[in-house]
C-alpha cells in the first residue's frame, strides 16, 4: 500500500484549515531548501558545490533522508 498525504476529506472539519496552512508552510520550506541546494553558498568553490549537489541527488535517488 502506498503512503500518501492526508487530503482535506481525511482531516476533521475543525482542523482542515489548520492542516492546510501547516501543509502550505511545509511545501514552502521544502521549496526554499531545494532552491538553497541549487545555489552555492558564498565562499565555496565550484567543485565543492558540484560534489555536494551530486551527493544530494544520489541520496534523493536512493531515498536517503538527510536531516
Amino acid at each position: 500500500m502506498l503512503r500518501r498525504e492526508p487530503t482535506r476529506l481525511d482531516v476533521k472539519d475543525g482542523l482542515a484549515d489548520e492542516y492546510e496552512a501547516y501543509r502550505d508552510k511545509l511545501l514552502e520550506a521544502r521549496a526554499r531548501r531545494a532552491e538553497a541546494a541549487r545555489s552555492p553558498p558564498p565562499g565555496t568553490s565550484a567543485e565543492e558545490h558540484y560534489v555536494a549537489r551530486a551527493k544530494a541527488e544520489r541520496e534523493a535517488r536512493l531515498g536517503i533522508n538527510r536531516r
